[in-house]
């Protein structure tokens, strides 16, 4: 039986990219695009459109995708977001504002476009959202494949963020990231997969917002567990920072300053 996760494959030694790397200037202009080239093809967002607008022509690309559908039921989307929560709290040293993950139906919908494609390199469509992949020609295992993701640590050295040569370590960062805060993921059988030369592969592609992996910053800021939450999320469970009382949805993006997570 083969398993690949995405970065294994591509030759890095020094780069945490298992998912996309973003430079200084991509942050700049995540939230508005306004310079560069565009990797969109198809029909595109006009340049500087909201998130919005940009992630509803992701969606409606994805529906155009003959077979864009994904095989996980509601039990697994469940434990997706349970274990990639679990991982979340278990980070060393300890995470001193970590985000809990919520399903985010947006960006599955947009993970089965790219996974029903059968193709084995990232989604080049991606701008503000981070991506994981893993593949594998057994069954699929969603235990073991996000315990795969998550191993990645015993390569990464938090002090000075970096990866131990000829070793990948960003399906762990973009796991822990910690102002990402939504997720949405998708599975699909593949026949052939362009890129690997296996059949019958199981394909799971997951999907993150906002994106991780950002050139020269950790993942998130070391500290006591929740010793730097939001105001509105000072609730702290399983190590990740919640929010008091009935209140489980929470927008991010107007109610917490998710800029203060990665800045002591």
């Amino acid at each position: 039986m083969h398993q690949r996760s995405f970065s294994e494959l591509q030759g890095f030694s020094t780069q945490l990219g298992a998912s996309t790397q973003w430079t200084k200037q991509d942050r700049a202009f995540r939230s508005s695009r306004m310079s560069g080239a565009s990797t969109c093809r198809g029909v595109c967002p006009p340049r500087g459109a909201p998130l919005r607008a940009r992630w509803l022509v992701l969606l409606l690309g994805s529906l155009l995708v003959p077979g864009a559908w994904s095989f996980l039921n509601e039990e697994q989307e469940e434990l997706l977001v349970e274990l990639h929560n679990h991982y979340r709290g278990q980070v060393s040293p300890s995470a001193s504002a970590m985000m809990p993950l919520r399903w985010d139906p947006s960006l599955k919908l947009i993970a089965e476009g790219h996974a029903a494609k059968c193709i084995w390199n990232h989604n080049p469509e991606l701008e503000d959202t981070g991506e994981n992949l893993f593949a594998g020609t057994g069954s699929l295992d969603l235990r073991e494949a996000l315990e795969k993701w998550f191993l990645e640590n015993l390569d990464y050295e938090f002090q000075n963020n970096s990866c131990d040569e000829d070793k990948m370590c960003g399906h762990y960062t973009q796991m822990v990231w910690a102002d990402t805060h939504r997720v949405g993921c998708a599975f699909h059988l593949c026949n052939n997969m362009d890129g690997l030369e296996w059949e019958r592969v199981s394909f799971l592609v997951c999907n993150y917002y906002p994106a991780g992996n950002y050139e020269d910053e950790r993942p998130y800021v070391e500290g006591d567990w929740c010793s730097r939450c939001p105001e509105n999320l000072q609730k702290c469970e399983n190590n990740l920072c919640e929010a008091q009382g009935d209140e489980t949805e929470i927008d991010m993006e107007e109610k917490t300053d998710i800029r203060s997570l990665h800045s002591p």
